[in-house]
């Protein structure tokens, strides 16, 4: 896979996501009872040693312990037991869960997606990468004032809900077709 390539992945799984995410925040503002990941109070309180931990948790460790967890261990495991579409669903599924309510179809989807680059690339450090640079990006848009505020309006929730659609045609594109690939791969 191309650099190129792997920056459109992100840049379109990103707007996906975000726009997921903004549609299940407005659920879990009706219904609370479904985010049951709790708040991190030590982030919330600003304490600066906190946003590093947080920050080398999400940036550094996860993407290294997420993809040989999940695709270096689960989907290459799955793959030999069950056919090879369950074994990239049902890796992305518990993928998708581990990362809480409002974030589910989002990372379900990035986990499918980096299902296809580990199997095309049969590289894990070119779905570490990825993941790395998702995450970063995914900081860097935390960490930018008054983002949430300009998020809360009604345009902005149409506009990404939009990028979000158009981004999940991209996305489903890139699967099947990725899928394809790597289903002539093994047979």
């Amino acid at each position: 896979m191309s650099f190129k390539s792997c920056l459109l992945l992100v840049a379109v799984n990103m707007l996906f996501s975000i726009g997921v995410a903004v549609l299940f925040s407005w659920i879990v503002d009706l219904y609370p009872f479904l985010d049951y990941l709790p708040a991190d109070d030590m982030v919330e309180a600003g304490f600066t040693f906190a946003y590093i931990i947080e920050f080398i948790s999400i940036v550094v460790v996860a993407p290294i312990s997420e993809e040989f967890i999940f695709r270096g261990v689960f989907l290459s495991r799955f793959k030999n037991a069950i056919p090879l579409m369950a074994a990239i669903l049902l890796s992305s599924i518990v993928f998708g869960l581990l990362h809480g309510f409002v974030s589910f179809v989002g990372a379900l989807v990035f986990g499918i997606c980096m299902c296809i680059v580990y199997l095309k690339t049969q590289n894990i450090f070119v779905s570490i990468s990825i993941h790395f640079l998702n995450n970063f990006i995914g900081m860097a848009l935390v960490w930018i004032p008054y983002l949430d505020v300009v998020l809360d309006t009604d345009i902005a929730f149409i506009i990404v809900i939009i990028l979000s659609i158009i981004s999940a045609i991209y996305l489903f594109k890139f699967i099947k077709d990725g899928y394809k690939e790597v289903k002539s791969q093994i047979n």
